[in-house]
């Protein structure tokens, strides 16, 4: 059983004997759930996390991967352009442009469903807790 009247914590209520103890979780604060993308899309596109958020240009396969992180922390974790932008080092118009050609990419279904794939996972990292208080 879940009460929901923390503000979304979940608190589940667990039965122990006798008494009964209440474990609270806290979602992920926004940079840690940052971080879980861009390692979930590092590994998803064989990059490096790093080479995700390095000020050079580089090769199309980083850029596209790039881009993907920046497309799902606007549209998964509801960044705005500019936050999204500023975790990257980068302009918001660069942001807006990843996206759009994210958008254009997922016009192939097989890309497409790998993206939905990605959405899926990051959606279940934001559920997971982050920090336990009891």
């Amino acid at each position: 059983m879940f009460d929901t009247a923390f503000e979304g914590r979940r608190t589940p209520v667990v039965g122990l004997g006798r008494s009964t103890s209440v474990v609270m979780f806290e979602p992920p604060a926004p940079d840690q759930m940052a971080q879980r993308l861009l390692q979930l899309v590092a590994l998803a596109r064989g990059v490096q996390p790093s080479q995700l958020v390095h000020r050079a240009r580089c090769r199309s396969r980083v850029a596209v991967a790039r881009q993907l992180a920046m497309y799902l922390m606007h549209v998964a974790l509801g960044w705005q352009y500019a936050e999204v932008g500023q975790f990257f080092g980068r302009d918001r118009t660069t942001v807006s442009h990843a996206c759009a050609v994210i958008e254009d990419m997922r016009e192939a279904p097989g890309f497409d469903a790998e993206v939905e794939q990605l959405e899926t996972l990051i959606e279940a990292l934001a559920t997971m807790p982050g920090q336990r208080h009891g």
